[in-house]
């Protein structure tokens, strides 16, 4: 599958978004219907999709990926990027419910597989930026106390992405 991803990640840096397309339509074609391999090429199709804004059928691929990974039999690390895909996605669309219900249960994906990890920390801002666009304060900064912590331990205070998160904080205090 690695070799996969190299040619993919060749392509879309090529810009030659038609070339990802087709490329991705004919490994699917390769995969289980209802494998994990399956569902991380929906979740890369998705992504592609994003990308030339087309948010409906992003969605669609999304909500495929996540019923192939909510039925397979062991859980997979990759169920959360699918769930952080769908929540980013949702909220683009302002469907800031939705978005952080997704985002919630990718966080506990994300504890499951790598514990308080810099991806814990990075879902816990997107779900302080869900909070915040839904007016509840309080909660965006519960979530950006907590995610800074866990970025000061993996980076350090001085680090960019701390020292952004620590102003968010500020921000919303104020």
């Amino acid at each position: 599958m690695s070799e996969f991803y190299n040619v993919l990640e060749s392509l879309y840096d090529s810009g030659d978004l038609e070339a990802v397309d087709e490329y991705l339509s004919s490994a699917m074609a390769m995969t289980e219907p209802l494998s994990s391999e399956r569902a991380e090429l929906l979740v890369s199709a998705a992504l592609m999709r994003v990308q030339k804004d087309e948010l409906d059928e992003a969605d669609k691929l999304l909500s495929e990926s996540l019923k192939i990974y909510s039925s397979l039999p062991e859980p997979d690390a990759l169920h959360a990027v699918a769930l952080t895909t769908k929540a980013i996605l949702l909220s683009r669309k302002r469907d800031f419910r939705a978005a952080l219900f997704a985002f919630r249960q990718s966080l506990e994906h994300i504890r499951t597989f790598s514990g308080e990890s810099l991806e814990y920390a990075r879902c816990k801002l997107n779900i302080a930026t869900v909070y915040e666009a839904l007016g509840d304060f309080p909660a965006a900064t519960t979530e950006l106390e907590e995610s800074v912590r866990i970025l000061e331990e993996h980076l350090g205070p001085n680090h960019e992405t701390t020292k952004t998160a620590r102003a968010d904080l500020e921000r919303i205090r104020n």
